[in-house]
Order: structure tokens, then sequence, then C-alpha cells
């Protein structure tokens, strides 16, 4: 969402959009998510289709985003997938750390506040201390975690800046605020360039694409990580989706192993609400055990000497 792209560009353009438009029906709809997808829709077809750069925006927007963010990935796979998934610990995701911490604020969640700061100090050691993370996580689901959804939402319906239109016109609104943007022709290329490199240059993309072309496999994305476990010895593991199910690759001295995993009876977490993905993980936490122990013999697809 942020990136080092937004140093290719003059942080002396003005504010440009000075609204969050946002459809009625998602303010009136009894799924108190249905209000920040859209948000979080808004957000990034600013970004990503309109190429506008975050301090163009009204910044409440974001914070909603990057909240609604930090919580889904801890929800899903623990501080560890946030911190890998997010990159918080790159210099470039200052405004990611500050958006974050800004809309837990306006949302008045100070114990989420609390876990989020220790979170901070725990990556600005190195190496990171994978333990500590875990101790996060165990206050994170003490708290009402669900709850947050709704003050979320009341965040957004409570905006100064907050217009509703009829879903119909919707697309429509947010198209107009789209072709406010003076540069978005340059950006885009320059944009376009610059993912291009990324993938290029990505570590974690190369070994993971070297080890699907091993596999007879096509890498689509990664998804997370997962500490896990090959014939009794841990190893973290790198989640990832191909175009032949998901898989893990798990690093050790001398050699790199990408292990097939079981999805059959995996839901589509992503297409699941927050609090429905929540509740299907922490009661299916035992049948999910054949997707964190693997063995060489049955689930090895693939593997890579390092020297």
């Amino acid at each position: 969402m942020f990136s080092k792209i937004a140093g290719m560009f003059s942080k002396g353009d003005e504010l440009v959009v000075t609204e969050l438009v946002l459809p009625q029906e998602a303010a009136d709809s009894p799924d108190p998510y249905a209000l920040i997808q859209c948000n979080n829709d808004f957000v990034n077809h600013l970004l990503k289709n309109a190429c506008f750069m975050p301090w163009q925006v009204i910044p409440e927007p974001f914070w909603s985003y990057q909240v609604d963010y930090y919580l889904c990935q801890v929800k899903n796979g623990g501080h560890a997938q946030y911190v890998l998934n997010s990159r918080i610990n790159a210099p470039e995701m200052k405004p990611v750390i500050d958006s974050t911490q800004r809309g837990l604020a306006a949302m008045d969640a100070s114990d989420f506040a609390a876990i989020y700061e220790d979170l901070l100090k725990i990556i600005s050691k190195q190496p990171i201390d994978e333990a500590a993370l875990d101790g996060l996580d165990d206050r994170f689901w003490k708290l009402d975690v669900n709850g947050m959804t709704k003050k979320n939402r009341e965040f957004l319906l409570g905006l100064a800046s907050l217009r509703l239109v009829p879903t119909d016109f919707w697309i429509k609104e947010v198209e107009k605020i789209s072709l406010l943007n003076p540069q978005y022709e340059k950006r885009a290329k320059l944009l376009q360039k610059e993912h291009g490199k990324r993938e290029e240059n990505d570590p974690f993309l190369k070994i993971a694409n070297d080890l699907c072309r091993e596999s007879k496999r096509k890498f689509v994305r990664l998804l997370g990580r997962r500490r896990c476990k090959l014939d009794g010895e841990t190893s973290m593991g790198i989640y990832m989706l191909t175009d032949k199910g998901p898989a893990v690759m798990l690093a050790f001295e001398k050699e790199l192993i990408l292990c097939k995993v079981d999805g059959s009876k995996l839901p589509d977490l992503m297409k699941m609400p927050p609090e429905d993905a929540a509740k299907w993980l922490s009661e299916n936490s035992d049948n999910l055990k054949a997707r964190i122990d693997f063995s060489r013999g049955k689930d090895v697809i693939a593997s890579i000497k390092t020297p």
C-alpha cells in the first residue's frame, strides 16, 4: 500500500481528495464489515488505479484500512504473519505504522494500541524474537477482537469528510475523483516500471519461483508464514499459492524445501468475513495440524541445495 515508490514523487503536491465517498447500502447493512470493505476498495482504487500519492488523500480512510489490515492478518496467522506480509520493519513502511497507530487511537482501542507498540519494540531488534510475537498473539485473543469491526465502522460513519451516495452511483463518483489526478499518466508508467523491478529483485519471490519451477508448478503469490515441522525439525514456513494449490517453503541450513499443503478441506478464508474466518481457524486448529507437520516421504515436492 505504502512503498518506496512514493519517494519518486514530490510531496509538495496539494491535497486533492478531500472526501471519503462510500455507498449508502453499505452504511445501512446489518453486516458491520460491509462499510469497512468499501473503504478498503476506495483506498485501493485511489492508490493502485488512479495513482494518487497518500499525501494527496485525506488520511482517515488509510487509518481504517491499516487497522483492518492489521486485525485481519493477526486473526489469520498471528503477528508473525503481519510482520512478514506488511514488511513494517522496512524504513519506507513508516506511514503504515503511523496510520495504524492513529487509527487505533481514533477508535479508542488502547489495549490493541499497547500490543502494537510492543510489536514495534520487538521488531526493532534482530533477529526477531518469535516467542515474543506468540506472546502478543495470546494478549490479542484475550481482547474483544470482534468488537473492533464495530469500532472501525463507527469511526468511518463519524467522519465529517464522509459522503454517502446511492450504491448505483458509487462507482461513478469514485471514477470522478480519479480524474482529479493531474499526473496520472506519468505515475502509472513509473509505478509499472517499479513493480517489475521489485519483482525481479525480491529474494522471496525469486526463491519461490525457483522452487515452483522445480516442482513443475507456477507461483501465484505469497500467503504468509507460520512455524512448521519437517520430520520433527522446526522451520519457519513461507506459505504460497501455486497453480496447483497451496504449498509451503521450509528453509534449513543447507537446503530449501517446498512441500505440498493439503488444501482440500480449507475454505476460502479471504472471501469470508474476518469474524467468521477467525472463528473457523480457532475451531479447526487441530485439523490444521496436517498443514504444519510435514514429512520428506509424502510431502516434499522440490528441494534446492544452498551454499
